[in-house]
């Protein structure tokens, strides 16, 4: 399954033009076009001059912190953060900036602790509640995940990305049914990437509805055809359809394009079993079971002697 990351980048003036230096001001709302328009580089020199005139322009260090992180430049980031901390310690979007900074470099343990900072300066903060069920997601806190969206969708229910995530998090819990509703519900709000078009696809699987999933994942795959988590889906969907021959396709495609792919060893394991290849499939479970597949353990258990 893949693991995704959507940070909310937000980028808010929190204080006024009275008394700014207004050379600093200039250079800062030139800096908020640019970073709007996607010019993050454009922008982080320009709120760089800003603050070079005005050291504690608290917006500037924030929407530099902003541009930062759509630069990947994380640690930078927390730096301009912890700096407009100094200024502002009472501020709660600046402790949610700083949390997706700290989430994209797997320090999830501080990223909570900031989305909860941020949370305790103001309850109803939804990019708080997104971004700590985001990072739920990362450590595998499903349930809290779930309820942090679910507070999301209440504040606003067309939050960007939120059925997505919330999806992800009840496919890896097993309600496959929540999961299908949600990510149909963002395709209908106009997601159609082929990543939750595979997402819902694998969903169908869990409640067998082969025929279902094969037309979702066809279509990921017609999109991305070098990801190996759709074709490793699409081969179990076969499986399950019987189509034995297309699904060994399938997830000897998945395993070329991703040679750590348990799940397509357990799968290709499954429908060998199936072809009455014994050995083969015990080899292929052997594979999985190696890379953590829990279901492949149990099946060399069960069939394997």
């Amino acid at each position: 399954m893949r693991c995704f990351i959507l940070s909310v980048i937000i980028s808010f003036s929190f204080s006024n033009s009275f008394g700014q230096n207004k050379d600093a001001e200039s250079f800062y709302f030139s800096g908020r076009l640019k970073a709007d328009s996607g010019d993050y580089k454009g922008a982080i020199l320009d709120f760089s001059e800003a603050i070079k005139l005005d050291t504690i322009y608290f917006d500037a260090l924030y929407n530099r912190a902003s541009a930062l992180i759509g630069q990947h430049e994380y640690q930078n980031a927390i730096a301009d953060c912890n700096k407009a901390i100094d200024i502002n310690a009472y501020s709660y979007n600046i402790y949610v900036l700083r949390g997706v900074a700290k989430s994209s470099l797997k320090n999830y343990d501080g990223a909570i602790e900031d989305f909860n900072r941020a949370l305790f300066n103001n309850a109803l903060n939804k990019y708080a509640y997104y971004n700590r069920g985001h990072t739920r997601n990362e450590i595998n806190f499903f349930s809290g995940a779930i309820a942090d969206f679910n507070k999301v969708i209440e504040l606003d229910p067309d939050f960007p990305d939120v059925y997505e995530s919330r999806g992800y998090a009840e496919l890896y819990l097993g309600d496959f049914s929540g999961a299908i509703t949600d990510f149909t519900k963002a395709i209908e709000k106009g997601d159609t990437s082929y990543k939750i078009i595979a997402y819902r696809g694998e969903a169908k699987n869990g409640i067998q509805d082969y025929s279902g999933a094969i037309a979702d994942l066809n279509k990921a795959i017609e999109v991305n055809a070098t990801d190996g988590d759709s074709f490793s889906a699409r081969g179990k969907a076969k499986y399950g359809s019987k189509d034995f021959q297309g699904a060994l396709k399938d997830c000897n495609t998945a395993i070329s394009l991703d040679p750590e792919n348990d799940d397509a060893y357990n799968t290709r394991g499954c429908i060998k079993y199936a072809l009455t290849d014994f050995a083969s499939a015990c080899a292929d479970w052997a594979k999985a079971a190696r890379l953590k597949d829990e279901t492949a353990a149990d099946n060399i258990k069960n069939y394997c002697k």
